[in-house]
């Protein structure tokens, strides 16, 4: 398999991409390695560089000049690198605090929905009973929330 780089670096006739650039190596490694190489150019006509990318949304996808199917990949891959992100936050230091959640089975999901919403490790701590309720969390699971808000504080 040819080296990707090298594929872009053709692509381009030459145009050297570096990691200041907004479309760095990774992002066109990313699209090429879902079949998305040959629309490269469309992304930076579009001025689409890895943080649109991300945010793209159904209608944005839509207006692109591609069929369906690469379209299909294009959301697929958005979620694959959202996900691939949230799991980069929940290894740093400010998020590590999550890792509780692994000792109940019901509360794993609350992971994700605390990350979506960037709630660090100090901001989880000072959370109260009013902030909880505020986010319809139900009572069997808001009761084990605060007790491991309570222990955190304790550490």
């Amino acid at each position: 398999m040819e080296n990707p780089y090298h594929l872009i670096h053709s692509i381009f006739n030459g145009v050297y991409l570096d990691t200041t650039s907004l479309f760095t190596y990774d992002y066109f490694n990313d699209l090429i390695e879902h079949r998305l190489g040959k629309y490269i150019n469309i992304f930076i006509e579009k001025e689409i560089d890895y943080e649109s990318f991300l945010d793209m949304k159904d209608e944005d996808i839509n207006i692109l000049d591609i069929p369906i199917g690469p379209k299909v990949a294009i959301r697929s891959l958005i979620k694959k690198l959202k996900k691939k992100e949230m799991i980069n936050k929940l290894n740093s230091n400010d998020y590590l605090y999550l890792k509780e959640f692994d000792k109940y089975e019901d509360l794993k999901k609350y992971k994700y929905f605390f990350l979506e919403r960037q709630i660090n490790f100090n901001v989880f701590i000072n959370l109260t009973e009013i902030h909880l309720k505020i986010f319809d969390i139900p009572i069997g699971h808001f009761v084990i929330i605060r007790q491991i808000i309570r222990y955190l504080r304790s550490i």
